[in-house]
């Protein structure tokens, strides 16, 4: 697999992930498409760095 193909793989993945994401989100799911921490309002150190 060349680095643009698993680019490409990877960026699909994320846009797969997302769109599940969302979709449980809206269905109420929280707890399946957002990790509890966050869900709970709770900051964790992972999760941190991201926003």
């Amino acid at each position: 697999m060349t680095r643009l193909e698993e680019y490409r793989f990877l960026v699909e993945r994320s846009r797969r992930f997302m769109e599940s994401a969302s979709i449980q989100i809206n269905r109420g799911f929280y707890d399946l498409a957002v990790p509890p921490a966050i869900s709970e309002g709770l900051p964790t150190k992972a999760w941190c760095r991201l926003s």
